[in-house]
């Protein structure tokens, strides 16, 4: 499981004692073995969450007072954040998201990579968000009576083409594309091959139709499988 601290946290049943550990690995692969259960606190963990108050819960199968398992919980020190349910990472603009927190009220605020968005307060713990226009890939924050939570992942935020024109012309000539979210643009192919383009706004991209058609004398541009194109 990738916690809030960006690192793999998780539970080995049995260790050199035979009692189990949780243990973390950064994304470089550096282990450390975070806690070593005795007997006491559980032996043989079989599950670990990381909630949004930042401490992480699990279940034993043996250990305790009656040596019938245990329900434990690690304060590793990591702070609380905003977690996107279900887990998704990416939507359109106008996607209702869902996002699970703490401290929420009627008052709380949400961006999308820094874009207000409109949100709905469900109680304390949760709220819906529609990703707004303009927004960019990115992380989600909740502010609440000052205090901001950032999401544990990035959302990113889909580009759509709505249409683009000329359909033909000759080699050379601009074709204007329009749609949503088209301010993150970082490549533009036409029939394959990259292409100029110059970001315009949020909702348009002119790109020049740099090679000639089968014919040799114009570029064509349609709707193909891998979207729009040019022959």
């Amino acid at each position: 499981m990738q916690a809030s601290d960006g690192n793999f946290w998780g539970i080995t049943a049995y260790n050199t004692t035979g009692q189990g550990t949780i243990f973390k690995i950064t994304p470089s692969g550096t282990l450390t073995t975070v806690h070593i259960f005795n007997g006491t606190d559980g032996e043989q963990p079989v599950a670990l969450v990381q909630d949004t108050n930042s401490k992480f819960y699990g279940l034993t199968n043996h250990g305790g007072t009656s040596n019938v398992g245990t329900i434990f919980s690690l304060d590793a020190g990591l702070k609380p954040f905003v977690s996107l349910l279900p887990p998704i990472k990416s939507g359109k603009v106008g996607s209702i998201v869902q996002i699970l927190g703490q401290g929420f009220t009627s008052t709380s605020s949400v961006l999308f990579n820094g874009v207000p968005a409109k949100r709905t307060v469900k109680s304390s713990t949760f709220l819906t968000a529609a990703v707004p226009s303009g927004a960019t890939t990115g992380l989600v924050t909740v502010t609440s009576f000052g205090v901001t939570l950032k999401s544990n992942q990035k959302f990113r935020v889909i580009p759509q083409i709505t249409s683009f024109g000329p359909t033909s012309g000759s080699v050379g000539a601009v074709v204007t594309i329009m749609g949503i979210s088209l301010t993150q643009t970082s490549r533009v192919t036409i029939g394959g091959n990259a292409a100029s383009f110059t970001v315009n706004s949020d909702t348009e991209v002119t790109r020049n139709c740099a090679h000639r058609s089968k014919d040799g004398q114009n570029c064509h541009s349609h709707s193909g499988r891998n979207g729009n194109e040019c022959d």
